[in-house]
């Protein structure tokens, strides 16, 4: 028990701004100062603001290579566009600058060809891919789905459970109008790929106890 309490403390700990070395307190810097940064660990960038995160478990790191995996063997047969994982960043909105960082993203040929530079998205991918963990997974429900509803282009937005089989989609086909599904077995829809995530792909050799 206090193995697993020590646990969930540390997948809840936040740095804030004034931890961060090199960025003062109340300072708010755009997308591009901090990538150029580039040394402040894993972090988002909310409204201008340096949220820090905690490293990922286990699950949460087996979880998102399977689903990478299982995205990107699909993607390269059909040369459909690029998988990425390892907290991509991709601009939710400007001025103050929102960064948020998505544990795997497929971004097609097209979208790839509309990025300038080699810094965050700022065009966003088709899909997203987020694996909770306890410390974000209010983050990942509300904040984050509501900044990817409103990336112009997003199509589909996975939420993973590590605790559970469970997968949420949320998917637009307009842009307007958002749409919700709960997947505990047999396969995820993936409509911008014409592809079904089988779950039992996305929880393989995890242990739930």
């Amino acid at each position: 028990a206090a193995e697993t309490q020590a646990r969930c403390l540390m997948e809840t700990i936040a740095t804030t701004l004034a931890e961060i070395e090199g960025v003062e307190e109340g300072e708010l810097i755009t997308g591009e100062a901090l990538l150029e940064r580039g040394d402040l660990g894993r972090c988002e960038l909310v409204k201008g603001v340096v949220v820090g995160m905690s490293p990922t478990g286990l699950n949460h790191s087996i979880i998102e290579a399977n689903a990478a995996a299982c995205l990107r063997h699909f993607v390269r047969k059909h040369k459909l566009g690029f998988v990425g994982t390892g907290e991509g960043g991709i601009y939710t909105g400007r001025n103050p600058d929102t960064v948020r960082a998505a544990d795997v993203f497929f971004l097609s040929h097209e979208r790839r060809g509309q990025q300038r530079g080699r810094g965050f998205m700022r065009v966003a991918p088709e899909l997203v891919v987020e694996v909770l963990s306890p410390s974000t997974s209010g983050t990942d429900r509300r904040e984050k789905l509501q900044a990817y509803r409103q990336a112009d282009g997003l199509r589909e937005y996975l939420i993973i459970d590590q605790q559970q089989p469970s997968v949420e989609r949320h998917w637009t086909n307009d842009g307007v109008t958002w749409w919700n599904a709960l997947y505990s077995s047999d396969a995820v829809p993936i409509e911008c790929l014409t592809h079904r995530l089988p779950v039992s792909a996305i929880y393989r050799d995890i242990q739930f106890t």
